[in-house]
């Protein structure tokens, strides 16, 4: 047959096909005129049958560089993307699978290579009775060798159909277990566990374990349930520990007597009544020799105790976050930065409603070593903010709320900055404070567009400071959270100030919108490397 025959005979097969698919396709009750992938193949079949050796071999090569390129784009993609597979989409923010996506997903795994996930979240409504018997155990077995972070999802509150596996797992790579009771109630904890169990003791890199209980009527139950399961694993590679429960005073001890050697500590009490700080003063003396982060959050107001801390020979980051419900009755007395936290970089409060103070008081020794201050968006003690200048004269980075009494003391006192993050939470404009000069000023020079003019007779204009005094500010950030927020900052803020800052090279306004011209911003655009700042529509 020649090519030219060849060809028109392939026509011809597809315009039969077509026609043939159009017609079943108009004939059908809803008209579907999608095209079934099954109708793919089978034209592509049809064309490869028409292909010489030749033709073939190109094909194949086609094919294998297109394999390579997806690859290449997909892989990393993948490796980023955690797969959800549960029964109800309420509980996670991404698209989540049922167990018939799930089943579907483990055959594409058995008939891959290699499977390009890295990251799941499996929750409990797809191991009950109910759903496909042994699904769970093909996924491990499909999927367990790539596994690196893996949530157990309980969403549900009904036991899972089974206590164990029936084979051995191989979950070589799993370094991050995340365990999230939502639905649990205190009848099916050991059920839930058992199956925990299992993955800890088949995990044997296992070293990030994080614990999430939202429920108050387990009376810390979930909690000793994670410190049994902690005893099944081989604890020593065990190096992040986050808890997110209600506990007590006998976890607390019980967890400074099971040979843990952490490097970052996260306790969140959710709400949980201390009567007082021995348990979690003897917990951090079992891991002062190796701790590098703590967090603390969220002590009940009920709560009455005192927080000693222990020499920290490596802690380099310190999170402090107080109740969100109100001020809470926990105390920090003795804080010596140079004794207790000889290594300690970064200083966090959030949320605390006045308890930072015990950290910023009067008569305590300088620390050569804090490089980065963040405080909560309540704070407003001018006070407080210069002994922090005195206690930390090498500090690099700090958070402030957006007040002037506060940035006065910035501009002041602390000359060594290089990143500066403003909450403006609570303000409309902050022209003023940038600038030093007044509000008034600054909408008139703005409405006027006499920058140049300003600019040489600035200090005529100035009632206060200017950002520019911080000759080693390299990055400025304005912190807000919502794109909705007012206008804060606007043309007069750069002319003045910013495009004046030599060391200066970052930016970041996050979704704030900017009331911007074309002009100004080619300038931005030109002046910084790094630019974050939505221009407002």
């Amino acid at each position: 047959m020649s090519a030219q025959n060849k060809k028109g005979s392939l026509d011809a097969e597809i315009r039969a096909f077509g026609a043939l698919r159009l017609k079943s396709s108009s004939a059908s009750p809803k008209g579907d005129r999608r095209l079934n992938p099954m109708d793919v193949d089978l034209i592509i079949r049809k064309l490869l049958s028409f292909l010489s050796l030749h033709e073939l071999k190109a094909a194949r090569e086609v094919n294998r560089i297109w394999n390579q390129i997806a690859s290449t784009f997909f892989y990393p993609y993948c490796s980023k993307v955690t797969l959800s597979f549960n029964e109800d989409n309420y509980w996670t923010n991404s698209r989540n699978y049922g167990i018939n996506e799930m089943v579907d997903f483990i055959h594409l795994v058995e008939m891959s290579e290699e499977c390009p996930f890295s990251m799941f979240d499996l929750g409990t409504s797809v191991m009950q009775p109910s759903s496909r018997e042994g699904t769970i155990e093909e996924f491990f077995q499909a999927c367990g060798p790539y596994i690196h972070e893996l949530t157990i999802r309980e969403d549900c509150g009904k036991p899972i159909f089974r206590k164990g596996m029936s084979t051995n797992l191989d979950l070589e790579s799993l370094r991050i277990l995340r365990i999230h009771l939502l639905q649990a109630c205190p009848e099916i904890l050991d059920n839930f566990f058992d199956f925990i169990n299992t993955i800890v003791q088949a995990a044997s890199k296992l070293d990030h374990i994080i614990l999430i209980s939202h429920h108050g009527f387990d009376e810390g139950e979930a909690v000793m349930c994670l410190i049994q399961s902690l005893l099944l694993c081989d604890i020593t590679k065990i190096r992040r520990l986050e808890i997110e429960a209600q506990m007590n005073e006998i976890h607390l001890i019980t967890l400074s007597e099971i040979n843990l050697s952490l490097q970052h500590l996260t306790v969140d009490f959710w709400g949980s009544h201390l009567p007082s700080s021995n348990g979690m003063k003897r917990f951090l003396e079992s891991q002062s020799a190796t701790l590098e982060t703590f967090k603390l959050s969220d002590v009940a107001m009920s709560s009455l105790c005192v927080i000693e801390f222990p020499t920290m020979q490596q802690l380099q980051t310190l999170k402090i976050k107080g109740s969100m419900l109100g001020r809470i009755s926990v105390t920090f007395p003795h804080i010596c930065f140079v004794d207790q936290f000889p290594k300690l970089r970064t200083l966090s409060f959030t949320e605390l409603f006045g308890e930072w103070e015990e950290f910023l008081k009067t008569g305590m020794k300088p620390s050569m070593t804090v490089q980065e201050l963040k405080l909560p968006s309540d704070f407003c003690d001018a006070a407080c903010l210069r002994r922090a200048a005195y206690l930390f004269p090498n500090l690099k980075k700090l958070e402030v709320p957006c007040h002037p009494i506060l940035i006065t003391v910035v501009y002041e006192l602390m000359p060594n900055l290089e990143e500066l993050s403003i909450n403006t939470r609570y303000v409309s404009l902050i022209d003023d404070i940038i600038t030093g000069v007044p509000h008034d000023l600054c909408a008139e020079i703005n409405r006027e567009r006499c920058y140049d003019f300003v600019i040489k007779d600035l200090e005529g204009y100035q009632t206060s400071r200017s950002i520019v005094c911080l000759k080693k500010l390299k990055t400025l950030n304005l912190k807000c959270k919502r794109s909705s927020d007012p206008v804060e900052i606007t043309e007069i803020s750069f002319y003045l100030a910013l495009f004046h800052m030599k060391s200066l090279i970052a930016l970041d306004f996050g979704l704030r919108p900017m009331m911007l011209s074309r002009e100004c911003m080619e300038e931005i655009k030109q002046r910084f490397s790094v630019v974050s700042l939505h221009l407002h529509q």
